[in-house]
């Protein structure tokens, strides 16, 4: 009998199988040049959900709440390392208020369906 190959896993923590749309997102919206792009936090969002499809603003939402959720307890910088080397953006939230705005921004918009 030969031995059983081992299960495939996605690895814990890896955001980028475990979030792919958030992803997608961060690395479109919070490349190198999104200050001089956007100028905040909130107004990349925004621009996103205005570009996006209602299912695409509707999937990346729910992705970041449940980001938020699983990471709630993580100081300010251990996010901002999981958004650039997990999500690939180039942004440094540089207060947990940016964090909220984004979730605002989010809401805003589905509301308005």
């Amino acid at each position: 009998m030969s031995p059983k190959p081992p299960r495939q896993r996605k690895p814990a923590g890896n955001e980028a199988f475990n979030f792919p749309a958030l992803r997608q997102f961060f690395r479109g919206y919070f490349h190198q040049d999104w200050v001089e792009e956007y100028g905040s936090v909130e107004e990349a969002t925004r621009q996103f959900c205005e570009d996006a499809t209602t299912p695409e603003r509707q999937q990346v939402a729910t992705q970041w709440e449940l980001f938020l959720q699983q990471h709630q307890n993580q100081p300010l910088d251990e996010i901002n390392r999981i958004l650039s080397h997990h999500m690939g953006g180039a942004c440094r939230l540089t207060d947990a208020s940016e964090l909220r705005q984004i979730s605002e921004v989010f809401q805003q918009h589905l509301r308005r369906q």
